[in-house]
């Protein structure tokens, strides 16, 4: 996940665009609403992505200050680029508008600058096309030269383009492309014994070692969250991992303040329990900024399973989401006492590398 810093007024326009993009894509949705096709089931997910994209939006233009710092993957640069594009459009359209005063043209067209200077910025493949119909049946000169912008950005000059073959020379490359596969090379006769070595899966090592914890409770229970976490890693299963790690750190959270209940000032079950206060509080110095957020995402991740929640609010894992989640709960585990930190390899002692006092 890399750092963008952009000025206050920027942060702003790009909020603005995701509104936008939000806004249409809402509408979009509502019409392929009794639509069980596939169509469907991606304006949901875009709907998500967006969502959470202007979210976050909200939350980091919320601060003082002239400058905003953005955490953004490239997967949501892809959508913010997106979402910019279609707010460039809904300006170009606005502006054909009969009626508009000198000022209020002057003032779209500045959104429309500032707008195009991003796209071209942050533009990056694949380029994502919002699934929603065109808000200008004929594209205005801005529109067509900032997409020739992109394009050119993207996959060099239009002059230096591959061109489409023709048929017979597309037939001569076929045939060019038949000859040289059917003439094996004596490393190919090797091949598939280094590739049946190199196809044996990965297991990665375990968060940390459940048999820190000291509640025979907690840790038959992690023992098996544990597992279930490490098969949904495997087979990319997202969601269920996230979910996973949530249940894990609650537990190392719980096994951690129940013998230090004075301290934490918490009484009763944990179930009434804080948990993302009691978190930051437990790490104490060695939180960091958008750890509020991490945890308050972590300990309702259990909604990911909730129809009733994703039906009204869909969210969406992505790969760089869930490895930003992973590393933080590893981090808070080496905080808690419990597990190496994130940076070291698998088997290092830890009284070697200065566990936190308290866990022995």
């Amino acid at each position: 996940m890399s750092q963008l810093q952009v000025p206050k007024t920027v942060a702003l326009s790009f909020l603005e665009a995701a509104k936008v993009a939000l806004e249409h894509l809402g509408v979009r949705r509502l019409e392929l609403v009794d639509h069980a096709s596939r169509a469907a089931v991606e304006m949901t997910r875009l709907y998500g992505e967006v969502r959470r994209l202007r979210d976050y939006l909200q939350r980091s233009v919320a601060g003082f200050g002239d400058a905003v710092d953005l955490e953004i993957g490239a997967e949501d640069v892809v959508v913010l680029v997106a979402c910019c594009r279609r707010a460039f459009e809904a300006l170009d359209a606005r502006a054909q508008e009969a009626g508009l005063r000198p000022d209020e043209r002057q003032q779209m067209l500045q959104k429309q600058q500032v707008l195009a200077r991003w796209i071209l910025d942050l533009a990056q493949k694949p380029l994502l096309e919002l699934p929603l119909r065109r808000l200008c049946m004929t594209p205005t000169d801005a529109s067509r030269a900032l997409l020739a912008k992109v394009q050119d950005k993207l996959f060099g000059d239009v002059r230096d383009r591959k061109k489409i073959l023709s048929p017979q020379a597309m037939a001569e490359t076929v045939a060019e492309t038949s000859d040289e596969r059917a003439a094996p090379k004596a490393a190919d006769v090797a091949a598939p014994v280094a590739d049946a070595a190199a196809a044996e899966p990965v297991v990665e090592p375990p968060l940390f070692d459940h048999n820190r914890l000291l509640d025979p409770r907690l840790r038959a229970l992690v023992g098996l969250d544990l597992r279930s976490f490490a098969r949904a890693a495997a087979a990319e299963e997202y969601r269920i991992a996230t979910v996973m790690l949530g249940a894990v750190l609650e537990s190392a959270l719980i096994d951690h303040v129940m013998p230090r209940r004075h301290a934490f000032e918490v009484s009763g079950d944990p179930i009434g329990w804080n948990m993302p206060a009691l978190l930051l509080t437990a790490i104490g110095e060695h939180a960091a900024t958008n750890d509020k957020a991490l945890a308050q995402h972590l300990f309702t991740a259990r909604n990911l399973l909730r129809p009733s929640v994703q039906v009204l609010s869909p969210t969406i894992v992505t790969p760089t989401s869930f490895a930003t989640l992973k590393g933080f709960v590893q981090r808070c585990l080496h905080a808690l006492g419990y597990g190496a930190p994130p940076d070291l390899p698998s088997g290092v002692d830890l009284l070697q590398v200065g566990v936190p006092a308290g866990r022995a």
